[in-house]
């Protein structure tokens, strides 16, 4: 009997809860397949030559062919108000490198933003503004480098290469997706090994009747 209360209990929460709550599907791309499926391209204020999407040598990799053009990619199963953990490695040509995250297809977004030398620091950037500005990070252009981003509610983590250098809170964005994203004409942006993991009751996901079965029988 206690059981089946229990699934009544969350047949309850499932079939009532926000539709986007639920969302969050933990996934990982690691680009050997040679296409980029499970993703949304999106060239802002260009068109399809404006913007270079491409799968080869096992990465991603993205460019921003017109100066006005604004490319970027975003990881279709993230998409929802769930904590996460997020992880990418990348390198570029130039001396920016991008993800984001709670980002939104029509424009807001969190932007995080590894500049290489003579600058060495990383941005934090939100619709508002900017949040953060870490100087002191040593890192160099074409090098591989790993960005780990955990948001829990309003607290953002991020770690470059297993150090973590922001810890702060902020409300600005409660949902959306993760991506990657180039920033400078002509350069061309590289990534791999793409890490989506939901946390929480928000991870749930499409096996949320499977999961909930595991706790409560």
């Amino acid at each position: 009997m206690r059981n089946s209360w229990f699934r009544i209990a969350a047949f309850i929460l499932l079939s009532t809860a926000p539709a986007n709550l639920y969302a969050c599907t933990l996934v990982s791309d690691d680009f050997e397949d040679g296409n980029d499926a499970g993703w949304t391209r999106i060239c802002e204020n260009g068109s399809g030559v404006d913007c270079l999407f491409e799968v080869s040598g096992g990465t991603y990799k993205l460019q921003q062919v017109d100066v006005n053009a604004r490319v970027w990619s975003i990881l279709d199963a993230s998409h929802g108000a769930c904590d996460f953990v997020f992880q990418a490695d990348f390198k570029s040509n130039s001396y920016d490198k991008k993800v984001i995250f709670r980002a939104d297809p029509a424009g807001p977004r969190y932007e995080l933003n590894l500049r290489a030398n003579p600058f060495n620091d990383l941005f934090l950037h939100s619709p508002i503004g900017d949040l953060a500005h870490i100087t002191g990070i040593s890192n160099t252009v074409g090098s591989w480098y790993t960005i780990r981003v955990q948001v829990v509610g309003s607290h953002i983590q991020v770690w470059v290469d297993d150090t973590l250098k922001i810890d702060l809170h902020d409300t600005t964005l409660v949902s959306g997706a993760v991506g990657v994203r180039a920033h400078k004409h002509g350069a061309v942006c590289e990534y791999d090994n793409v890490q989506f993991t939901p946390l929480g009751l928000t991870a749930v996901g499409e096996s949320s009747w499977s999961y909930l079965k595991e706790i409560f029988r």
